[in-house]
């Protein structure tokens, strides 16, 4: 759906044969995230566990009161 879409936008704003640089490059743009989210994930996960620790810790220090 998100194909046929953006193909009819990009056809009406650019003409007949750019949607499929557009396509390309969000495919791209997809698969750069998705490399960074790779290399990067071991950050974002103990970030996560902080975050997840830090709140749980305040939660249950506030219901003992």
């Amino acid at each position: 759906m998100v194909e046929i879409v953006s193909t009819r936008v990009s056809k009406i704003a650019f003409g007949y044969n750019s949607q499929f640089i557009i396509l390309s490059l969000a495919w791209v743009g997809i698969g750069i995230g998705g490399i960074i989210i790779f290399f990067r994930w071991e950050q974002i996960y103990m970030e996560l566990n902080r975050n997840l620790l830090v709140f749980s810790l305040i939660s249950i220090s506030r219901i003992k009161k």
